[in-house]
């Protein structure tokens, strides 16, 4: 297995390298008026991502355009702004944020469309800014995890719909070092329609304890159709994380945790299990000031799942060691290898290199 990961990570590296001496895009933003009315800021971005898998007799490795991305913010004044954010990919052409905001103050505010919804730090966290190439960290061909099959914790926080993206409605606001944020949606996920007449309710609280040290609650309830029974059922989710650090130097922690209901692991009668997940990401940015590369920054993640807390030896681990090469703002290069360790079956794993360009 180490002979294996060692050729494949040389052989990935002489691949991906090549972009790392291709000309660094600058940070910009296109601003316009469209009739006198709104500003309009356009943006985008292009993630070319290179992995591989040890899973199956064949190990074998893919290029991706892992995200391409156009997005227009628009700001009428002060109250009415909004956002569209339309995503490319091989498999599908979807929007992914599509939303109107109403702000009344700093303390209230009010949004409509498809937005995230306030659940774990993880999944609010954009991936621009998330030290990590793939929050799941998945591993292609492993698919052990009940009801899941992956198991880390975005899998259960974003694969059982108590987060990501969601259509409906959210007030949040600011009130000295507390934010808030509660909304009410679908419960279907990215871009579908609602099948129940049921909703789904998510819940946030977030404490500014200190400078750079922000410590988050949430909750969620969200219905769902039972394939055993027939009928509609929910499940819930619960959890707290904190953020200590920046993006733009230095030490920066970000832990959570997450329990509830994995209502997509059925038993004959159409019950439900309990999962419990938990996850840690540190990295240490260091800025070098070189005239191609501006920082430098060395990751680590450790995740730890159990899908049911009625089984043994069902539970798995993911560490992910890596490293980020930052050539401005945004623009960089990632390398991670995920690490898949699971309590029964065999260990696996994947390594991942992605060219992040932002314009």
């Amino acid at each position: 297995m180490h002979r294996t990961f060692l050729k494949q990570l040389a052989a990935a590296s002489a691949v991906v390298a090549f972009l790392g001496v291709l000309p660094t895009a600058m940070q910009a933003q296109i601003e316009v008026k469209a009739n006198n009315l709104a500003e309009i800021k356009f943006g985008g971005r292009v993630n070319l991502q290179y992995n591989t898998t040890s899973v199956g007799d064949n190990r074998s490795s893919e290029f991706l355009l892992r995200r391409v991305r156009l997005t227009a913010e628009f700001k009428f004044n002060d109250f009415l702004s909004g956002k569209i954010e339309p995503e490319y990919a091989i498999t599908s052409t979807r929007v992914r944020d599509a939303w109107g905001r109403l702000t009344f103050s700093p303390g209230f505010r009010f949004t409509f469309g498809q937005f995230k919804k306030p659940t774990d730090v993880f999944q609010l966290t954009t991936s621009s800014n998330l030290p990590v190439i793939e929050r799941s960290g998945f591993v292609r061909g492993v698919d052990s995890c009940a009801g899941v099959g992956f198991c880390s914790f975005t899998v259960f926080s974003a694969g059982l719909l108590y987060s990501d993206r969601d259509i409906g409605v959210m007030v949040d606001g600011q009130l000295g070092i507390l934010n808030y944020a509660f909304s009410a949606t679908n419960g279907e996920g990215v871009f579908s329609k609602e099948d129940n007449g049921e909703k789904a309710f998510n819940g946030r609280l977030v404490v500014t304890a200190a400078k750079d040290l922000k410590i988050g609650a949430h909750a969620v309830q969200l219905d769902f159709a039972n394939d055993s029974t027939g009928q509609v059922d929910y499940g819930t989710a619960y959890g707290a994380d904190v953020d200590w650090g920046n993006y733009n130097q230095g030490l920066h922690v970000i832990a959570g945790f997450m329990g509830g209901t994995n209502w997509r692991n059925l038993d004959a009668q159409g019950n439900t299990s309990d999962f419990v997940t938990a996850q840690g990401i540190v990295s240490y940015k260091v800025p070098v000031g070189g005239k191609h590369i501006s920082a430098i920054e060395p990751i680590g993640r450790v995740s730890w799942s159990d899908p049911d807390t009625d089984v043994t030896d069902d539970r798995a681990w993911l560490f992910t060691p890596g490293i980020q090469f930052f050539f401005l703002a945004r623009n960089k290069m990632s390398f991670n290898a995920d690490i898949y360790v699971p309590d029964q079956g065999d260990t696996e794993w994947s390594f991942k290199g992605q060219f992040w360009m932002y314009f």
